[in-house]
């Protein structure tokens, strides 16, 4: 097959009726309609994608919740139980207090109180 054969043959192939008004609009109209059914699956796929994420998101932390609380379930708690026997501490006046202290802590407590002043 010459150029000028392939050519003409492409030529023919090209030849297309005229189209009329009312193909355009018809097709148009599907145009769009196949458009608004794409965007609404699109939608649709979207929303259920998001509604799978949150409920894989709640149950990987329902999970992590449950080994944790397997894991920890013998531990003891962290503040032991009290023992049967337990101490009263007596409140001590102020100056009680300062007679208990040895002169190394009056000397601090006094520079202490003097860096304030």
């Amino acid at each position: 097959m010459t150029d000028d054969e392939l050519e003409a043959r492409l030529r023919r192939l090209d030849a297309r009726p005229s189209k009329d008004a009312q193909f355009w609009t018809a097709m148009a109209a599907d145009v769009r309609a196949a458009h608004e059914r794409a965007l609404g699956e699109r939608r649709s796929a979207l929303r259920r994608r998001r509604w799978m994420a949150s409920a894989g998101g709640a149950l990987a932390m329902a999970a992590a919740l449950t080994l944790w609380m397997r894991a920890h379930h013998g531990t003891p708690p962290a503040a032991p139980e009290p023992a049967d026997t337990f101490h009263v501490f007596e409140d001590l006046e102020p100056g009680e207090m300062l007679e208990e202290l040895s002169p190394a802590e009056l000397d601090h407590l006094a520079k202490a109180f003097n860096k304030g002043a």
